[in-house]
């Protein structure tokens, strides 16, 4: 009689998944349910970690260093683009983004500069991530269906991500700057 009976709210079990783990892979694989875990958790630790260095003022020690070795705005801004491309190929880009903003704004004010060339250099080199294959979902779909290698990523992506930088960075930041 109790087997009949529904459970309480809230005592639900969950029924385990008898299929083989090659059929359970296929279902909710790259195109199906994200994976259970830490994977999401990522860009909100991100804008945390972002704000964190904003109050303790590491952005601005960054921004000095920065400003000591680039010769003048236009260096320090490729400085911050190339920064942030680097960091795109290992992390999320909102993760990415959200790291490099502050050093974005920090470096422009220590420059004496509009904060707009670096806020779009973070923009858009956090959404370049083609040099790897985990620096972006779809690099990461691709990469073991199709066959390739990281070194395929590499010697695509790297000339790719120059092209990039020199198409949608520099050439609106000479047109635009001071």
């Amino acid at each position: 009689v109790q087997a009949l009976a529904p459970a309480p709210a809230g005592h639900h079990r969950p029924r385990k998944d008898r299929r083989p783990r090659r059929e359970r892979l296929r279902s909710g694989g790259l195109l199906g349910a994200a994976p259970q875990g830490g994977a999401g958790r990522a860009p909100p630790a991100a804008f945390g970690l972002g704000e964190g260095i904003r109050v303790s003022g590491t952005d601005h020690l960054l921004a000095s260093a920065i400003v000591s070795f680039a010769d003048g705005p236009f260096a320090a801004l490729i400085a911050m683009y190339i920064a942030t491309a680097l960091l795109t190929e290992l992390i999320t880009n909102n993760a990415a983004a959200a790291l490099m903003f502050p050093f974005g704004l920090s470096l422009a004010e220590k420059l004496g500069v509009s904060p707009m060339p670096f806020c779009v250099a973070v923009m858009f080199a956090a959404s370049a991530s083609f040099a790897t294959p985990i620096g972006y979902q779809t690099n990461l779909m691709v990469y073991g269906p199709g066959g390739y290698r990281f070194g395929d990523f590499l010697r695509a992506g790297i000339p790719l991500q120059i092209s990039a930088a020199i198409v949608r960075k520099m050439a609106p930041a000479l047109a635009e700057w001071p």
